[in-house]
């Protein structure tokens, strides 16, 4: 349910929280807000800690805010299954209801707290020898997350099931509604939903009008994706193995210890995730650090976290470089036909 913030009914929340742990929830405590989201710390009667994640969209405030009916559930999912076949520190999802009385003001879940900082709040204090550190440990996760392997492009559901694709709340105040469930997936191929995506199949609603030189781009993209010459080689099926992407690994969604913060002890804030080609995973983990690292610092620690990675999933590097260019660039026309 798409609600303001100010409309979480917070003593129902803990209310409810405290009958689905089964112990009483004594504090809610507001600890951290997304454009889409709101998080409590909640304090138990037994002293120890959760996070409660609530679904609101503050965009909706300024128009926009249309929320796949998928999110969530799909980024518990995720949650459970990076937690069950990574070594990839996660919190663990203890519990989620859809509030389907729409009491609380939003669906919400409770997790795992997991006592850390972020990396971004960190940064600024540490030396250049614990930025090259913590770049090694962003690497490694990265890495990790490349190495998983899945059979369709879509999202994950429970049971590590492959579903329709979801996505990031829309921040547009023209949209009106998601992209039709039944046209996002799962996709058996790259060229299948590379198809979908220039065809505006994952596009919120209503679509803009097109004009007839934009229809026209469309279909010599869509020709061009539709030519099986291209797909139909062991190399482009090596570079299109589908992996798990996190869409914000961002430094504020890395959280490390507050001694060392060069050790990783929670990755966070995995809403519109997705299962998707090597070529279309692009990290850009220091997007958004414009005022605590210098061009510089962000290209150099880029390079070093590219390396590491291309050591351990070279079909990444080699999908995300000059081999995979076609498939990336078809997929950049695809988003703006």
């Amino acid at each position: 349910m798409d609600t303001p913030v100010n409309s979480i009914a917070v003593e129902v929340l803990r209310e409810r929280v405290s009958q689905r742990l089964g112990k009483e929830c004594v504090d809610l405590e507001s600890y951290m807000g997304g454009m889409h989201h709101q998080t409590y710390k909640a304090l138990m009667n037994d002293r120890s800690l959760r996070i409660i994640r609530v679904h609101c969209v503050r965009a909706r405030r300024h128009g926009g805010g249309i929320t796949p009916m998928t999110k969530l559930p799909s980024e518990v999912a995720t949650l459970k299954y990076v937690k069950e076949h990574t070594c990839i520190p996660v919190p663990e999802v203890i519990d989620y209801d859809r509030d389907e009385d729409g009491a609380v003001g939003g669906e919400w879940m409770v997790m795992e707290y997991i006592p850390g900082v972020s990396l971004g709040e960190k940064w600024g204090e540490m030396t250049v020898t614990q930025k090259g550190e913590a770049a090694r440990s962003i690497a490694n996760v990265w890495a990790e997350l490349l190495s998983l392997t899945f059979p369709a492009i879509g999202s994950l559901y429970e049971e590590g099931k492959i579903g329709q694709m979801t996505f990031f709340p829309s921040n547009n105040p023209n949209n009106m509604a998601p992209p039709d469930h039944r046209s996002c997936g799962p996709f058996d191929s790259a060229q299948a939903w590379l198809l979908a995506v220039a065809a505006e199949d994952l596009t919120f609603r209503p679509l803009p009008e097109r004009s007839s030189f934009e229809l026209a781009r469309r279909k010599l993209v869509t020709e061009f994706i539709q030519d099986n010459d291209l797909w139909d080689n062991l190399e482009a099926q090596r570079l299109s193995r589908i992996t798990l992407e996190h869409r914000d690994l961002t430094l504020r969604n890395i959280l490390v210890e507050k001694e060392d913060p060069t050790r990783i002890v929670g990755v966070i804030d995995w809403e519109a995730a997705r299962t998707v080609p090597l070529w279309a995973v692009r990290g850009d983990f220091f997007k958004s650090c414009i005022h605590i690292m210098s061009d510089g610092e962000r290209e150099e620690l880029s390079i070093m976290i590219r390396e590491i990675v291309a050591e351990r999933v070279p079909d990444w590097y080699d999908a995300t470089s000059n081999l995979g260019r076609v498939f990336s660039t078809l997929l950049d026309q695809a988003e703006k036909s």
